[in-house]
């Protein structure tokens, strides 16, 4: 099975670092490639061939950028963050999106394993304790 190329393009470093620091540890995930500059994610996606796509939540959901990133890169999952940990969402074409209840590190890894793997999939996440 081949790995999952993502393009990190989050803000602030930070949380790049962090990203970065959880994906390098998965053995079917590879970084392809940073960028800080959101006009240059789209080109950025794709030179990489990128996967997924790592936004800050702000940018994720900027109707525009997604769109534009989508229309033109139509096999993308965008994975947005926010800045402080307590959100996130993977936004698909066909119009698909789902918000991580509980964004703990694992739970990001398993949705986005199954979001590009099983594009449109109503994946759920494990009950809590």
């Amino acid at each position: 099975m081949r790995s999952i190329k993502v393009l990190l393009a989050n803000d602030p470093a930070i949380l790049r670092e962090a990203v970065r620091a959880v994906i390098v540890r998965q053995p079917d995930m590879e970084v392809v490639g940073e960028i800080l500059d959101p006009l240059g994610v789209l080109l950025a996606a794709k030179a990489t061939h990128a996967d997924v796509v790592v936004l800050g939540l702000r940018d994720a959901e900027e109707p525009g950028l997604v769109s534009h990133l989508l229309a033109e890169c139509p096999q993308v999952t965008i994975l947005g963050l926010a800045p402080h940990g307590d959100t996130a969402l993977i936004v698909q074409m066909r119009p698909w999106r789902k918000e991580i209840v509980d964004p703990s590190a694992a739970n990001l890894m398993r949705a986005l394993r199954q979001a590009v793997r099983e594009p449109g999939s109503a994946w759920h996440e494990p009950p809590s304790p």
